[in-house]
């Protein structure tokens, strides 16, 4: 199997899936579900079958991670929100990270409070120059949509339960022109009709109809997995959506845990017409740990297994 790192860019204003009533505020990330969706939707649409209540479930060669803010020159996927950056002085405008401050004081080569650090005091998005992170600043647009009704050519609203329905949304939407990493892995076959599909583009999201949700491919590049650990000490960062149970596999492949900061999130999920509650590990947690396997298999293990997410190893902001 083959492995990319994609970047699209959203031509039009993106809402992805938050709403309650006729608000709509969108996610700031694009969930997996939702760029195999549109691939399914092409492949449906270029066979001319276009539904009905026998769906039959579409398999695809293809898993993709979330796809969360980026900038072009990223060559890799950055944990959202993780756990161990922070500001060693508040005037600067970059962030640091704090792993090799806690190994260094496990291992002794530091007096435990000779440095002090504070966890999750990091941004949510982020990209590296020169050592450093500095955040990425998500834009949105705050608008509101008028849908006439079919039949009377009105628009109305109606109030139950405190909340508003009808046909006038009021929606906040991020702004064109944001980009969005996300890794692939596939068959070259499947990688390609990926590759040719964001070239057309793709909608996701709400309001398709409406031109919200246009994703463009911005750039791809192939990723070589032949990686190995100079020793047995690795930095787990969680990204995006891992679920409980691939999470529960993963701590089995531990030796020994140094330093472990994990959050936990219920989420909901619609597939097709049925609601599904499960949990999943909070993007941006970490785990220090010892191994006698080549954790750098996770990589793309997680990837296939995760649902969405993804475990990266290492990740060059530790300087390790």
């Amino acid at each position: 199997m083959m492995h990319y790192l994609v970047k699209v860019k959203n031509e039009t204003p993106l809402i992805i899936n938050y709403s309650s009533g006729n608000y709509y505020r969108s996610l700031d990330y694009i969930p997996s579900s939702s760029i195999i969706g549109a691939l399914k939707a092409k492949i449906l649409a270029d066979k001319k079958i276009w539904g009905g209540e026998n769906r039959e479930e579409l398999k695809m060669d293809l898993y993709v991670t979330d796809a969360y803010p980026s900038t072009a020159q990223e060559k890799q996927l950055n944990p959202p929100s993780l756990v161990t950056l922070y500001k060693k002085n508040e005037i600067d405008d970059y962030f640091i990270d704090g792993a090799k401050v806690i190994i260094e004081t496990y291992q002794g080569k530091k007096k435990w409070g000779e440095e002090i650090i504070r966890l999750k005091k990091g941004p949510r998005h982020w990209y590296m120059k020169n050592g450093n992170v500095y955040p990425i600043q998500i834009e949105r647009i705050s608008t509101n949509i008028l849908k006439l009704d079919d039949e009377l050519k009105i628009a109305y609203q109606e109030t139950k339960n405190n909340e508003k329905t009808g046909y006038l949304a009021h929606i906040e939407s991020i702004s064109p022109g944001n980009i969005f990493a996300f890794e692939a892995i596939g068959s070259e076959d499947q990688l390609n009709f990926l590759i040719d599909t964001l070239k057309e583009g793709i909608f996701v999201g709400s309001f398709k109809t409406k031109g919200y949700g246009f994703l463009k491919l911005l750039n791809y590049s192939e990723i070589n997995g032949d990686k190995k650990s100079k020793n047995s000490l690795y930095i787990l960062d969680f990204y995006g959506s891992v679920s409980y149970k691939y999470f529960q596999e993963i701590k089995s492949m531990l030796k020994r845990v140094i330093f472990e900061s994990i959050g936990i999130d219920k989420r909901k999920r619609l597939n097709y017409n049925e609601w599904i509650t499960d949990y999943t590990i909070r993007s941006g947690s970490v785990i220090i740990a010892e191994s006698d396997r080549n954790l750098y298999e996770l990589e793309t293990e997680s990837i296939i297994k995760s649902g969405g997410g993804k475990i990266v190893i290492n990740h060059p902001v530790h300087g390790l």
